[in-house]
């Protein structure tokens, strides 16, 4: 039976089709796919695969198509033709597809690896980049939670910078603006800018600015650093702003604190030293440097053993500092009494100091200071003040022995005296009773001495020639010694009001110095001349009086040192080994009492010129006495005289009888006031006698007082062995008619009582 191969024909044309079109479509299919994942290699060869099973099935359906329409059409030759390709054609796409097959697999395992790693992969990408971003955030929080920072590249652009510096600094909306514009000071566009100071090479540049805004000013330390790339190029630089304002606030108070105590330090009197644990000198005061002689710089980081060198003053001995003692126990100590400071150039200061510990808030001992003060004049006014009590004591008792003294020597002298007067020029006796009654003036003037040794006082001034006191005082010190002296006194000396015995011992004082300083022997000139001074070229010290003397005492000695000149007249300063510094100082004092002045000039190796100058007196004629005892010249009278001493009354009594008067005693003020209120009425009392010092009754400066009471025209006369008591000096003040000092003798009496009853 013959089967019509149309049908046939159409069926395989139809489902030829349909295969081509489903080929079709999973090409598409599998291109889109590998599309999505240009990447994935497994799509790309299920692409493959897919083109290769098509074109195995477009081959096969072409190819069975092409058949049935040949062998339809009788052209079988043309089949038998074409067959072989077709079939080597299908083979080899069935190869490739069954190549491809055996690979899917494997293809597969490994792409699923690889999708799984893929995975792995983009979820720790993921997570590493969420780590990332919050890092980032952590990292951006806390760089502008942190100081100002910003970073600068070559060309002073700034590229990053946080939050702190454009709260402080402008610019945050300006992507090109430069540091010198944001941040403009003294340094910008110059050597010092930290940006060229590191291209230049430096690894950090610290530096301060400061930043004003609403009036109130900042200052911030700027710390600049390089800053590179991976390869180690410089970009630029990183710079960050520390604020310091608090700091400097607190700097500056605690300058001002240093300064405070640096300026209390300087301002106290007493020397300050602080050393560290070891010893170490830390701090010295002003004064501290000139009593060492040490500067500040120089001591700093000494050992107080090398600054602060002390010694016992008695034994010379070095004593153990004080700092050690403190900082091995911790307890403040003191110096002993005896200490003197031993400076850089040996000078020697007397000290006292004490030393104690520094501690801290916690109590922790953290060095130690010293105080110490000079006392070296201190001590020299303690040891000045203890000769002054010394001679204030020998000067009570000089006093009071030469007023003895004088009371005896006033009943010698005056029984020596009566007794020339009984026996006669003519007697063999005579003589000797010259010479006893020399002997006894020369004992009143040693008594003289000694009372102005003791009192000083005011001068007893009565008018005179200078001249023959000068001599005499001078020929006294002189008497035995190979010293020579020239004098140059003219007759016409103006008068002076002087005390004698004071200006005898101010002359004998600069001849004793004179002869101190030519113990082999010399020669000493004493002149005088007059000088008037010009009321317009006067001096400061001179007074009214324009007319002065002036003695001039020159010695040939070793001469005074220039520094010694300015203290010779201070009490207790000599320029001698055994000088008890009192001579000049005595002198100068007379000087002033006199109302003079005294200077000196001196040249080493040449000599010294002592000038005194002493204003003239205002009297013309010397007050002189007679010469020799006019008995019975002179009215008799009723005189009493006062006197604790009963040899003195005797003498006194005897001598006033002598002279024709009628001669009463008392012993006392007491008893003196009692028998002149007695006799007051009846045979009244002339003159009245009395001496100034009773021990343990009236004396007569008291009893003068009850005495003008009674009777305001009571003539008195002051006797007293005290030469220089102000009384004496000035006796008419107290209401006396004249004075007369013991020892006297029988015409210093006798005038006395004229010049009184004379009126």
């Amino acid at each position: 039976m013959t089967v019509s191969w149309s049908h046939v024909i159409l069926v395989d044309i139809f489902g030829s089709a349909w295969v081509l079109i489903l080929a079709l479509c999973c090409v598409v299919v599998a291109r889109k796919r590998t599309r999505e994942k240009p990447d994935d290699t497994f799509r790309h060869y299920v692409f493959l695969l897919t083109i290769a099973i098509v074109f195995f099935a477009i081959s096969r359906s072409f190819g069975h198509l092409a058949k049935q329409i040949l062998l339809m059409n009788d052209m079988e030759n043309v089949w038998h033709a074409m067959s072989p390709y077709c079939g080597a054609s299908n083979t080899v796409t069935f190869i490739v597809i069954f190549a491809f097959g055996l690979y899917f697999q494997r293809f597969q395992r490994v792409h699923l690896q690889i999708e799984d790693y893929q995975n792995s992969l983009e979820e720790m990408v993921s997570l590493r980049t969420e780590e990332l971003k919050k890092t980032n955030s952590t990292l951006e929080n806390v760089l502008n939670a942190s100081n100002p920072l910003c970073i600068t590249d070559i060309d002073h652009k700034i590229i990053m910078a946080n939050h702190g510096y454009w709260d402080i600094w402008s610019g945050a909306d300006d992507s090109n603006i430069r540091c010198y514009d944001s941040r403009p000071c003294d340094v910008c566009k110059t050597d010092k800018c930290p940006l060229q100071r590191v291209i230049a090479g430096a690894e950090e540049v610290i530096q301060e600015v400061e930043k004003t805004a609403n009036g109130a000013v900042k200052v911030f330390i700027v710390t600049a650093r390089p800053f590179w790339d991976a390869s180690g190029k410089l970009l630029g630089v990183v710079e960050s702003f520390q604020d310091i304002s608090r700091r400097k606030v607190a700097e500056r108070a605690l300058d001002a604190e240093k300064e405070q105590l640096a300026v209390t330090l300087r301002s106290i009197g007493d020397g300050v030293i602080t050393t560290d644990l070891e010893g170490k000198i830390v701090l010295i005061n002003r004064v501290t440097e000139q009593l060492t002689g040490w500067s500040m710089q120089e001591a700093v980081g000494q050992s107080i053993e090398r600054v602060f060198r002390i010694v016992d003053e008695q034994t010379g001995e070095w004593c153990k500092n004080p700092i050690t003692e403190v900082l091995a126990t911790g307890l403040s100590v003191e110096l002993e009494s005896s200490t003197a400071l031993i400076s850089k150039d040996n000078s020697r200061y007397s000290i006292e100091d004490s030393g104690a510990p520094i501690f801290n808030l916690e109590g922790t001992i953290l060095g130690a200071v010293l105080v110490f003060r000079d006392v070296t004049e201190k001590r020299r006014a303690k040891e000045e003040l203890f000769k002054v009590e010394k001679l204030e004591s020998v000067g009570l008792l000089a006093g009071g022995i030469a007023h003895d003294f004088n009371n005896i020597l006033a009943a010698v002298l005056g029984n020596i005296e009566m007794a020339g007067m009984l026996v006669g020029p003519d007697s063999e006796a005579s003589p000797l009773l010259d010479m006893a009654k020399k002997a006894s003036l020369r004992a009143k003037d040693l008594t003289q001495q000694l009372l102005t040794f003791s009192k000083g006082g005011n001068p007893v001034k009565k008018t005179t020639s200078i001249g023959k006191t000068i001599r005499d005082a001078t020929d006294f010190i002189l008497h035995g010694s190979a010293l020579s002296c020239d004098f140059v006194l003219p007759d016409s000396l103006w008068l002076v009001d002087i005390d004698p015995g004071q200006i005898a011992q101010v002359i004998q004082n600069l001849v004793i110095n004179a002869k101190a300083v030519m113990p082999d022997g010399g020669k000493l000139t004493i002149s005088g001349e007059n000088v008037l001074v010009d009321s317009h070229e006067k001096p400061g010290w001179m007074e009214e009086n324009n007319k002065y003397i002036r003695i001039i005492v020159e010695d040939e000695g070793s001469g005074i040192a220039e520094e010694a000149l300015d203290n010779i007249f201070d009490p207790y300063f000599t320029t001698k080994e055994e000088g008890s510094g009192l001579g000049l100082a005595v002198t100068h004092s007379i000087i002033q009492n006199h109302h003079g002045h005294i200077e000196v000039q001196s040249q080493l190796g040449v000599g010294t010129t002592f000038c005194i100058y002493l204003p003239a007196s205002v009297n013309d004629t010397v007050e002189r006495r007679l010469p020799g005892i006019f008995l019975g010249e002179s009215e008799s009278a009723t005189v009493i005289i006062m006197d604790d001493e009963k040899p003195v009354r005797e003498i006194a009594m005897l001598m006033l009888e002598k002279l024709g008067h009628v001669a009463l005693e008392a012993k006392n003020g007491e008893e003196l006031i009692a028998i002149f209120k007695e006799r007051q009425n009846a045979n009244p009392i002339d003159v009245i006698l009395m001496d100034l010092t009773v021990p343990g009754g009236m004396g007569g400066k008291e009893a003068m007082q009850e005495i003008l009471a009674l009777d305001p025209d009571a003539r008195a006369i002051v006797s007293s062995g005290y030469s220089n008591d102000p009384v004496m000096a000035d006796y008419t003040k107290y209401g006396f008619k004249a004075a007369v000092t013991k020892p006297f003798l029988l015409e210093d009496l006798q005038h006395a009582i004229m010049d009184v009853i004379s009126g």
